[in-house]
C-alpha cells in the first residue's frame, strides 16, 4: 500500500507540474488530485521540495541502472534527457521557479555520471594518469553541462540532440571522430595552458 501511495503521490506532482508552475502546485491540490488526505502526504513526504529531490534522484537512478557502463556516449546522453524531453512544460516550471538547483543538481549528476562512466570504460586501460583523466573528465563535464544548460535557458526550444553532437563526435571513439590519443594531446594542452595562467595568477598575487 505505501508504495502504491508514493507511486500515485509522484503520478499527481508530475501531472500537476505539466498544467502549472511550481509555486501554484499545492500539497493539498497533489492530495486531492490522488486522492489521500494531507497526512498521507507528510507521511512519506516533508514538503513539495523534498518531492522534487525524489523525483530527480528516481530519473537518476534509472539512468545508472540502466547503463552501469556504456558503449556508446550518444545512447547515454539520449537516455539521460529523455525524463526533461517527456516533461519539457514540468522542467521548464521547475527551472523557472525557486527549486531550480534541484533540477540543477540533478542536471550536474547526470553529466557527470554519462562522462566519468564512459571515460573511465574507454580510458580505463590506455594508461593515462589519474590527473589527466580527472582533468579530461572535469572538460567534458562542464562542457556537457553547459551546452544543456544554455538549453534550458533558451526554453527548450532546440533539438538537444543536436546540441551535444559536436561534444559526442569528440568524446566518442565509436563515432571514429576523434581517437583517445588525439583527445589526451588535446587535453594535456588544456592542462598546460591552465597551468600557466595559474603560475601568472599566483606570481601576480605574490607580487602584491
Amino acid at each position: 500500500m505505501p508504495d502504491f501511495t508514493v507511486r500515485a503521490i509522484k503520478a499527481s506532482f508530475m501531472k500537476l507540474l505539466n498544467e502549472r508552475p511550481l509555486n501554484k502546485i499545492t500539497v493539498k491540490d497533489i492530495a486531492d488530485d490522488c486522492g489521500i488526505s494531507r497526512n498521507s502526504f507528510y507521511y512519506h513526504f516533508e514538503d513539495v521540495p523534498a518531492l522534487m529531490r525524489v523525483l530527480m534522484k528516481d530519473a537518476l537512478n534509472d539512468l545508472t541502472e540502466k547503463y552501469p557502463t556504456m558503449d556508446t556516449f550518444k545512447d547515454c546522453i539520449r537516455y539521460s534527457l529523455e525524463f526533461t524531453l517527456k516533461n519539457k512544460k514540468a522542467m521548464m516550471h521547475v527551472y523557472n521557479s525557486t527549486a531550480r538547483e534541484i533540477f540543477e543538481k540533478y542536471l550536474w549528476e547526470t553529466c557527470e555520471y554519462c562522462v566519468a562512466t564512459y571515460i573511465d570504460k574507454y580510458f580505463g586501460s590506455y594508461g593515462t594518469d589519474e590527473e589527466t583523466r580527472r582533468i579530461v573528465t572535469a572538460f567534458y563535464e562542464n562542457l556537457l553541462y553547459g551546452h544543456v544548460s544554455r538549453w534550458l535557458y533558451d526554453g527548450l526550444v532546440e533539438d538537444v540532440l543536436m546540441i551535444v553532437a559536436g561534444i559526442v563526435a569528440f568524446l566518442d571513439p565509436v563515432s571514429g571522430a576523434m581517437s583517445l590519443a588525439s583527445l589526451t594531446g588535446t587535453l594535456l594542452t588544456i592542462k598546460g595552458a591552465a597551468m600557466i595562467v595559474q603560475a601568472i595568477f599566483a606570481d601576480k598575487y605574490f607580487r602584491l
